[in-house]
């Protein structure tokens, strides 16, 4: 069972990864 701290790890660090592939698309083209 999640608790309330880990979703708001996992959020966090989804979001960190999302902008961080944007990045790299972007630096890509």
């Amino acid at each position: 069972m999640l608790t309330d701290a880990s979703v708001k790890l996992t959020n966090s660090l989804s979001t960190e990864l999302m902008s961080l592939l944007n990045q790299i698309k972007l630096t890509d083209l």
